[in-house]
């Protein structure tokens, strides 16, 4: 989906690339003109643009305005519902070029999931990437390298060239362009995934608060059951002590930990795991106060026990990246309608009551609804079916919706988008 919130039309080419292929010779070449205020929604697009099938690559994206862009890569079972993982469209800042460095946190090849790698280079330049592998307590487990061609694509599983089974990555530019880095996640009795992008140590060096904004250990609708699973990686030069503080609707629980220089820790369940004494079905914001800050990854699935999970990445981030009174965000791509259904979250981060107003628009760019919600100090407030919730009936197609901080603190906003077949969900953090 494309938002264009500017002022004037955005004329936008779209690029695809195939695996490995030179990028700059592409003909796959597709143009798009978006009006003022509007979203368009486009529909299995290696298909509908350029006539293709059974492929994968990368899109490149060209426009005279500041869009936003979202998209979401489905394992489409048919009448059975569909698993994805959402994509979120990056800029050349996001990348790392010569000399830059990396991390992917989180990388599992168990007997429960698999993980894929990947590089984009983005700059029009052969670029040569070293990516080095090491288990949770930071021993190396050597490296590779791989040449990418100038705006190409490349995904490869970690076992192919690791026998690293839990643990993390960086990855280097050696010489050439800029390069996006990733992992995707997948369960391997699902194949559901999460698309993880790389972190920079720039990113969250000294961000001595972070939040993770929704996790959970709940039932939740259509025969979900919903767990949390959490990444931490220490990415400085000493070790940390940290403190993590779980908000739920009516208790604060702390947990103290300690996390050596370049090691990583995970947990599973995290509520039942670091916060054993909460009971019953609960969900919230996790609050985490360090040394020196953290590299975070988190996972909010829908555990089906023997047949496996269906999860949402969820990021954790520091201050700075949250909207504050008198700010905006945007979600695209949201829905309500007979396969997908649309939660709304928000996470106050500054431990002040918070009054916000959320507008929903069609693509079209017309409100079909507004209304304020008050968020407490450190909660977090999900809105089960934000559609009907602000009054909005019938089927609504790809939409967006404006969030508005109007007094009080800072709040993280998202839309939770879950298939109703499969329970499945992807996780759309608002974006400035």
């Amino acid at each position: 989906m494309v938002l264009n919130n500017s002022s004037s039309s955005a004329n936008l080419q779209f690029i695809y690339t195939p695996f490995g292929q030179n990028g700059s010779t592409s003909t796959y070449i597709h143009n798009e003109a978006v009006g003022a205020k509007k979203g368009e929604f486009f529909e299995d697009i290696l298909a509908s643009w350029y006539g293709l099938n059974n492929t994968a690559g990368s899109l490149r994206i060209t426009s005279n305005a500041d869009v936003l862009i979202t998209s979401r890569t489905y394992n489409d079972q048919g009448s059975a519902g569909t698993y994805g993982q959402f994509i979120p469209g990056y800029k050349e800042e996001d990348a790392i070029s010569t000399n830059e460095k990396a991390y992917l946190i989180g990388i599992r090849n168990d007997s429960s999931f698999r993980t894929n790698f990947g590089f984009s280079e983005i700059s029009g330049k052969e670029t040569r990437v070293r990516m080095t592998f090491y288990s949770n307590n930071g021993s190396s487990l050597g490296s590779k390298e791989f040449t990418i061609p100038p705006y190409s694509w490349y995904q490869q599983n970690v076992a192919d060239v690791s026998s690293i089974q839990n643990g993390f990555a960086t990855v280097e530019v050696i010489s050439g362009g800029k390069i996006l880095s990733y992992i995707s996640i997948a369960d391997n009795q699902t194949s559901d995934a999460i698309f993880v992008f790389h972190q920079k140590v720039s990113q969250v060096q000294n961000k001595k608060h972070q939040m993770v904004p929704v996790i959970a250990r709940a039932k939740g609708g259509y025969d979900t059951n919903w767990k949390s699973s959490l990444t931490l990686y220490n990415q400085a030069s000493t070790n940390q002590t940290l403190t993590l503080d779980f908000y739920s609707a009516t208790s604060k629980y702390t947990k103290n930990l300690n996390l050596s220089a370049n090691n990583q820790i995970s947990y599973g369940d995290l509520i039942s795991e670091v916060f054993s004494e909460v009971q019953g079905n609960v969900s919230g914001s996790l609050h985490l106060n360090s040394t020196q800050g953290l590299m975070i990854s988190s996972r909010a699935y829908n555990d089906q026990g023997a047949d496996g999970t269906y999860g949402q990445f969820v990021p954790g981030w520091g201050e700075g990246n949250f909207l504050k009174v008198n700010e905006s965000g945007y979600i695209s791509q949201i829905l309500s309608n007979s396969s997908f259904r649309t939660n709304m979250g928000f996470s106050e981060f500054e431990g002040k009551s918070t009054s916000l107003k959320v507008e929903i628009y069609s693509s079209d760019g017309s409100k079909l609804k507004e209304k304020n919600y008050t968020v407490d100090p450190f909660e977090n407030l999900q809105i089960t079916g934000i559609f009907s919730d602000m009054g909005i009936s019938g089927e609504v197609s790809y939409s967006y919706a404006k969030i508005t901080v109007l007094s009080g603190g800072s709040i993280f906003a998202y839309a939770s988008v879950v298939d109703n077949k499969t329970g499945d969900a992807i996780f759309i953090p608002a974006k400035k």
